[in-house]
């Protein structure tokens, strides 16, 4: 599907797989650049890979955020925030003070997309 449609951004959660096969299929598909988190083997596992006709800065990366800067044509910065919710109930809450923090101190434009398991 990937190789297919020659996407230039495709963000994965729940991989269950370790970047480096991930981004394998990647490479194959016109996607030449990707971050993420490692799975544990079981779940977890984020993964975002962008072509090069995307400008991407991958800001901070750990099991619930992916905190991308995002460069448009026209130079206007802002950032994405690929999430995936703690599925823990009890973790939820340390992990979205953090993300509301890290917003705070900010005064770029900051977007928020995945599965946030609320």
């Amino acid at each position: 599907m990937l190789a297919l449609n020659k996407y230039d951004f495709v963000f994965l959660q729940e991989t269950k797989y370790p970047i480096s096969h991930v981004s394998s299929i990647f490479r194959s598909s016109y996607l030449s650049n990707f971050s993420g988190f490692d799975s544990d083997g079981q779940s977890d596992g984020l993964l975002v890979g962008w072509n090069s006709r995307v400008k991407i800065y991958p800001i901070h990366v750990c099991c619930n955020f992916l905190i991308l800067l995002v460069e448009e044509s026209d130079g206007f910065l802002w950032y994405l925030c690929l999430a995936y919710g703690d599925p823990v109930l009890s973790h939820r809450r340390q992990k979205w003070e953090w993300l509301t923090n890290w917003s705070m101190n900010t005064t770029t434009k900051f977007v928020v997309f995945g599965d946030i398991n609320q």
